[in-house]
């Protein structure tokens, strides 16, 4: 009996990874070194939030007089009618005719390597180009975005996450990107949104979940599916392993990068065939009704079916062909 295999989690070897400034600003490393995940390779000075303020604002006489003017944080910005708008931090309001924005005060921006490799080449004054080893795992769906972030993994990945979580285990969510456990809500999507997470990774979610992050350019990967399904045991090991890490969600190509040290000899690949035949022992994922989702180790075969042992509540299971998946980790 063979069967496709789904793989999850392999290694990639002298990958290019670029590195940039949200601004022109100063590189400090140089062609040809070796660098770390925690060198600092450049920094600029940036406003790292822009408040597009109502049109019908009536902005305060200073701001009025030169269109742009420093407005300290509790200050007012002017009116909306008979409305008060105060400033929400130390900031800038600039506006014309049309568009009024506040922004908040350039601050230092330090840019970090993020990786270990190799400086392959520099763009001036605003980053760099660089060589390294990452372990990319798999999304079977996800939102066309690519951004890095600090990782995050919340503790329990078999509960089924709610809304409280994000303020328990996530104390300044600004730009990390979190993976909340096998099943996320859509509820608790768009409180990560309110609360500017960088993106959410989970092992499974909904349709309407996926096209809303969509449709507001949020990054939402999706390990295994749609519906309840698990996440492997193998991928959920490793992303703990990594937590606080800087990682890189490229959800264009469904892939959530990590970088790995030069030396790391985990997840090693060569020729993955895309079929394999079906023996006791094999990690399979299941779709049949019943177990649907489940992920659990081959016991014994049949001609038509195999017997599958789940980790979870110790059940084994008849499962028929085709509804199951051979996963590969390596």
């Amino acid at each position: 009996m063979y069967v496709p295999i789904l793989r999850k989690m392999f290694k990639s070897e002298n990958i290019f990874m670029e590195r940039s400034l949200p601004s022109v600003g100063v590189i400090y490393t140089q062609l040809g070194l070796e660098v770390k995940p925690f060198d600092r390779i450049g920094d600029c000075l940036f406003s790292h939030t822009k408040i597009n303020l109502p049109a019908e604002l009536k902005p305060v006489k200073k701001a009025r007089e030169i269109h742009h003017d420093f407005i300290r944080q509790g200050e007012l910005l002017g009116r909306v009618g008979s409305q008060k708008l105060v400033a929400p931090f130390d900031g800038y309001l600039d506006f014309t005719s049309e568009l009024k924005v506040f922004s908040e005060v350039e601050k230092k921006h330090g840019l970090l390597s993020g990786v270990w490799g190799k400086v392959e080449k520099i763009i001036s004054n605003k980053g760099v180009l660089l060589k390294t080893n990452t372990v990319d795992i798999i999304f079977a769906q996800s939102s066309p975005v690519s951004i890095s972030g600090e990782m995050v993994v919340f503790p329990n990945p078999l509960d089924i996450l709610e809304e409280f979580y994000l303020d328990t285990y996530l104390k300044n969510p600004t730009g990390k990107i979190v993976y909340m456990g096998n099943y996320v809500k859509e509820d608790v999507i768009e409180k990560a949104m309110q609360l500017k997470v960088g993106g959410v990774i989970c092992g499974s979610t909904t349709k309407r979940a996926l096209e809303k992050a969509k449709s507001n350019g949020f990054a939402l990967g999706i390990i295994s599916g749609f519906g309840k399904m698990a996440v492997p045991n193998q991928v959920f090991d490793f992303l703990n392993k990594v937590s606080y890490r800087q990682v890189f969600f490229q959800g264009e190509r469904n892939l959530l990068r990590i970088p790995v040290p030069p030396d790391d000899k985990a997840h090693s690949i060569k020729d993955m065939p895309l079929i394999k035949k079906v023996e006791a022992g094999d990690l399979v994922q299941v779709f049949q009704k019943s177990y649907f989702g489940k992920i659990g180790t081959v016991d014994r075969l049949t001609e038509s079916s195999i017997f599958v042992k789940f980790s979870q509540d110790k059940s084994i299971g008849e499962i028929f062909v085709p509804n199951f998946f051979i996963l590969s980790m390596t």
